[in-house]
């Protein structure tokens, strides 16, 4: 979870709503963050990318990370037609393995907290 400090303070966002909580306060915020989103965009090769990196920017200034043992947390796995695994790690790695599986065997995924 993020928490936010500074002008952020008391508010929390859940690691797997940071990306489009950072999405709609660039979208609505101030002109250097519409900037930044957009360069962050135009340089992502994709869209696992771009919300890796958009995540990595907006929390790095007044927001700290709360979750279990730093980052890391368990999360299930599912591909289509599969029984779901688990993974322990932060949302966005456990999204890169769905990601890279699902696109090696040519299936839909999810996680799931």
């Amino acid at each position: 979870m993020y928490i936010g400090i500074g002008p952020e303070a008391g508010k929390k966002v859940r690691e797997y709503d940071a990306f489009p909580y950072a999405c709609e306060r660039c979208l609505t915020g101030t002109e250097e963050e519409h900037r930044m989103f957009f360069e962050i965009a135009r340089n992502s090769e994709d869209m696992l990318e771009f919300a890796s990196d958009l995540v990595g920017w907006y929390y790095s200034g007044n927001w700290l990370n709360d979750s279990p043992r730093g980052q890391d947390t368990l999360y299930l796995i599912r591909l289509e037609g599969s029984a779901p695994r688990s993974f322990y790690g932060t949302y966005m790695d456990a999204l890169k393995s769905g990601y890279a599986e699902a696109r090696e065997k040519g299936a839909a995924f999810c996680v799931a907290v």
